[in-house]
């Protein structure tokens, strides 16, 4: 299905095209926001390339709670919700974030580094430590991707 098959299916009034900026300069996407009757955010729909109702989706970001996984993991679920739901494939460093891969779901989940202690990051093997992860840290961002 692609984002124009998917935006025919939901009222104008629902849909909000807003251009997006990565971590590159150059580094610009498409982002369909799609809302709810009562205008609040739902998820949003963006293509690999920019420009082309065409394409496939690339990446959903779920922005209510309203939409969850089957074991009712959604955006406003914790680390420990996560981990007991799912197995975690592994754990990465982003810039303000870790980002924790589950690849069972094509998932990714954001946790701000602010909410974890110090020692989230283990000097000796480089990588992030999940035991130093608390069972209570909020995800930030709950993203699905397609291939």
């Amino acid at each position: 299905m692609t984002i124009g098959d998917i935006l025919k299916r939901i009222p104008a009034a629902q849909v909000k095209l807003m251009e997006e900026h990565g971590e590159f300069a150059d580094d610009r996407y498409d982002n369909y926001i799609i809302y709810t009757r009562l205008h609040e955010p739902l998820l949003s729909l963006s293509p690999k390339e920019r420009g082309d109702l065409k394409q496939r989706v690339n990446r959903v970001c779920v922005l209510s709670p309203l939409l969850c996984t089957e074991s009712r993991i959604s955006n406003r679920s914790t680390f420990g919700q996560i981990r007991k739901a799912y197995p975690i494939t592994r754990i990465e460093p982003d810039k303000e974030h870790i980002i924790v891969v589950v690849d069972e779901i094509h998932a990714h989940f954001a946790i701000s580094k602010s909410k974890l202690p110090p020692t989230w990051w283990d000097e000796k093997t480089k990588r992030v430590d999940p035991s130093q992860i608390p069972d209570t840290a909020q995800v930030d961002s709950f993203i699905l991707w397609w291939e």
